[in-house]
């Protein structure tokens, strides 16, 4: 793997100086809270460090380039051009990735910039925003068929809603353990990797103390979601499991979590479907009321 002088993986103790960035400069993009890098740390190798005062994030899985994630800070284009400088002192390639639009915009507006990029739209990566009473009440005809499966989950079983909490995690980590098992996780590379972030983040509770909620069923767990503040306004759930044996556990955990929420968290970013098309029409089926687009740049 490419080494870079001063840059560095992500550890447990690195938590408070990314949530310090993310709360001076609130993110756009669901990448952006420090569980989730945290979660897929191994997955894209990350390194981090700070330059020119701006936290830079750097993942070095494509041994041909490095691929760079918006610098945090007051002005990331003046960023990205110090990594510009680095990558061609090393002889590589370098391509921002997860781009929101308003650094894209930025890097429009530098003309240093402006004259060396190719932009490529990521719809896979794309964010689906949701407003939160939507979730939490599923009105009017849009969410007809997701009321049915809620109602048939709320009907049929003798069900309860908890907050995520230490003494929960245990029954987390067994819902996980037994998903994996469903959906064969071992024989598929994307499960594996996603289910050791799992496994990790769940497994650090106690330092990385994100919130979320589970859905039991006479004491036994049969959903949970793990969620965190993206900003103020903005909940982003990360992960969302459910046993498919019970009928609209899935709707149970998603509305419930929602209706759980203070009212100050009028929206819910659900992360991106990833270009898997099953994931996408679920998460469709809800009805964003906006996108956070992201985009590919080239730095040529």
């Amino acid at each position: 793997m490419l080494q870079i002088d001063g840059f560095r993986g992500i550890e447990l103790k690195d938590k408070p100086v990314f949530d310090s960035y993310f709360t001076k400069f609130p993110p756009q993009i669901s990448e952006y809270t420090f569980t989730n890098l945290y979660m897929w740390r191994n997955v894209y190798k990350f390194q981090w460090n700070i330059m020119q005062e701006h936290l830079v994030l750097i993942a070095l899985r494509d041994p041909e380039k490095i691929m760079l994630f918006p610098p945090i800070g007051t002005q990331p284009d003046r960023a990205i051009l110090g990594l510009m400088e680095l990558a061609d002192n090393l002889k590589t390639s370098i391509e921002l990735i997860r781009c929101p639009e308003n650094i894209l915009d930025l890097i429009r507006s530098n003309s240093s910039l402006n004259a060396q990029i190719h932009i490529n739209e990521d719809r896979d990566n794309w964010d689906y925003v949701y407003q939160q009473s939507d979730l939490a009440n599923l009105p009017g005809k849009n969410y007809e068929n997701e009321r049915k499966k809620l109602n048939k989950f709320k009907n049929r079983n003798k069900w309860e809603y908890r907050p995520l909490n230490g003494d929960l995690i245990h029954k987390c980590i067994n819902l996980q353990e037994q998903w994996c098992e469903w959906r064969g996780c071992d024989d598929e590379s994307s499960l594996a990797n996603e289910n050791a972030g799992i496994q990790d983040v769940l497994n650090n509770w106690e330092t990385l103390r994100f919130g979320g909620g589970i859905v039991l069923v006479e004491d036994q767990i049969v959903a949970f979601t793990l969620a965190e503040p993206l900003d103020t306004s903005t909940m982003v759930c990360h992960v969302e499991k459910a046993n498919q044996e019970y009928v609209g556990a899935y709707q149970a955990i998603n509305q419930l979590f929602a209706a759980s929420l203070p009212t100050s968290f009028e929206f819910i970013n659900r992360e991106q479907d990833v270009g898997e098309i099953n994931l996408r029409r679920a998460k469709e089926n809800y009805h964003p009321i906006l996108f956070v687009k992201k985009f590919k740049v080239r730095l040529i």
